[in-house]
């Protein structure tokens, strides 16, 4: 049998029995180093050098997760959101569309700086 078949085959039991994915991980790795006739130690150095490079995107997503529940717990977004609705009320009794296309035009900017900034 492969030895990364039967990786995510031991992981995928252990997931299913509700281990902590962290552990099946851990279990399905050396499953796989040592079927694949890596030993122990080479498993580990292999396992350890996966991790290394996947730890800086792993950092920038946990970083960017606490930026984001900073940002809903401080009420910013709820207080940004009410100006623009009071903004908006404004601007229909007045009979005007300008917040509107400012709004559109700004998402717009923003989705487009998204994908070439």
């Amino acid at each position: 049998m492969n030895a990364v078949v039967a990786a995510v085959g031991i992981m995928l039991v252990l997931s299913l029995c509700r281990v902590h994915v962290v552990v099946a991980l851990i279990v399905g790795a050396l499953a796989g180093g040592l079927l694949g006739g890596l030993g122990l130690e080479g498993s580990l150095a292999a396992f350890n050098k996966g991790l290394g490079g996947g730890a800086t995107v792993a950092l920038s997503y946990a970083l960017l997760g606490a930026f984001a529940v900073a940002i809903a717990k401080s009420g910013l977004a709820h207080a940004l959101a009410d100006r623009a609705l009071a903004l908006v009320g404004r601007q229909q009794e007045q009979g005007g569309n300008a917040v509107k296309w400012l709004l559109i035009g700004l998402l717009l900017a923003v989705s487009v700086a998204s994908q070439n900034i």
